[in-house]
């Protein structure tokens, strides 16, 4: 789990709901815990009677002050320093004491993903219940820093997080997750209770995974049809001539339809392997990178003239550039075991618009294993995928060794 850029609608999105939360929330908090009254309460007024505190009241007073200031940091610190280790066993407590005022919670979220002490899970967990949304936004944000610090199950406080009844608060787990589960993307998407500003943000996230590799869900499944639309408008069509359904794996034809209508057959069978059609769009639109017959093509889809790049599979569009990547076995690193092949893949990259007599750039080597039985002996770049991880991008696979990509800013690939 990465974390993720978010699509400018999902920004206008935050700040939408942002604005709202303040005087609202019948809308944002979940069915089984909204208040009657619509206004939120002020952050520094118990929900409860003080008397009811799980913990020491005087950590809560401390707590309870917004912003922290320097006086209160500093009776805070007093305050550690009296109850030693314990100290944020008591400010879990604070966390997940509904009794407490919201700004007490919020501070304790904060102090808990400050320090990530993984033994707070459970106050986390209960604080992503509460009825004030802004003690979930904050305990979302814990949950996140105690996934990014290795806490077992933290993801599964995030993901819990996508099913929140405040958009932004989904949003914001969206942006947490990432692209890279494509199928928990959809089920989130299928909730019915799932507002349609939230849905639309997830299809252009999965629209996102998909042109980066990711598989695409079938529009019939029993007659293998695959249709895409990217960014640009651009669409394709993958129509099976040939499937063998056991391995998630067929050969046939795709056709293109332009962002203007034009319809564009390409030639030549191709394969498609665990739903990934491999063929790809320049973030522009102009361009297309498919593969046939195991080469690379380019074709421009202004003037139609169809270049062949050479030998290779897996073609890829490198994000945030004008360029493409595809690998090409290196038979050198082949070697037969028992129940596998490892196998070594080198990576290229050029540019969807470089001169016809340029060579593509090799990136270097990524070694992987195909395995018996799985996709058909298939290789697993059939299915890799691009992720970004805090800003760099890598290709992954399910058992193929990750490799560091180009930085997008000072890449000179395909010059």
């Amino acid at each position: 789990m990465k974390a993720y850029t978010v699509p400018a609608a999902a920004i206008l999105l935050l700040a939408a709901c942002a604005s709202s939360t303040a005087s609202n929330t019948t809308a944002s908090q979940p069915s089984s815990a909204r208040a009657a009254d619509t206004r939120l309460a002020d952050p520094e007024t118990p929900a409860g009677n003080p008397a009811n505190y799980i913990g020491d009241a005087r950590l809560y007073q401390i707590l309870a002050r917004t912003p922290l200031d320097s006086s209160a940091l500093a009776a805070l610190s007093e305050y550690e320093y009296q109850v030693g280790t314990i100290f944020m066993d008591r400010v879990g407590e604070v966390a997940e004491d509904s009794n407490a005022s919201v700004a007490a919670r919020v501070n304790a979220l904060k102090l808990i993903g400050e320090r990530m002490p993984a033994r707070q899970y459970v106050a986390v967990k209960a604080a992503l219940g509460a009825r004030d949304p802004r003690v979930r936004a904050s305990a979302l944000a814990a949950a996140n820093r105690m996934h990014t610090a290795g806490v077992k199950d933290a993801a599964i406080l995030i993901r819990s997080a996508l099913y929140d009844a405040a958009p932004e608060i989904q949003v914001k787990a969206l942006q947490f997750v990432g692209v890279d589960d494509i199928d928990l993307l959809r089920r989130v998407a299928a909730v019915k209770s799932t507002s349609p500003e939230v849905a639309g943000v997830i299809r252009e996230m999965i629209q996102v995974a998909e042109e980066r590799g990711s598989p695409v869900q079938p529009v019939d499944t029993a007659k293998g049809l695959i249709e895409r639309v990217s960014a640009s408008g651009n669409s394709l069509r993958f129509v099976p001539t040939t499937q063998w359904k056991q391995w998630q794996a067929a050969v046939g034809r795709v056709t293109i339809r332009t962002a203007e209508g034009r319809r564009v057959e390409l030639p030549g069978d191709i394969e498609m392997v665990r739903n990934v059609v491999p063929v790809f769009f320049s973030a522009d639109g102009r361009y297309v990178v498919y593969e046939t017959g195991r080469t690379i093509r380019v074709r421009d889809l202004v003037t139609d003239a169809d270049r062949l790049i050479g030998e290779g599979v897996a073609p890829r569009v490198l994000p945030v550039t004008g360029e493409f990547i595809f690998v090409r076995e290196d038979l050198k690193g082949r070697a037969v075991q028992r129940d596998r092949t490892r196998v070594r893949y080198n990576v290229y990259a050029m540019a969807f618009n470089a001169p016809a007599d340029a060579t593509p750039k090799m990136l270097g080597s990524a070694n992987g294993f195909i395995q018996q039985g799985i996709h058909g002996n298939y290789s697993p770049v059939r299915w890799m995928r691009i992720e970004d991880r805090n800003g760099l991008f890598y290709l992954t696979g399910d058992t193929i060794e990750m490799f560091a990509l180009p930085d997008a800013f000072t890449s000179g690939a395909g010059s």
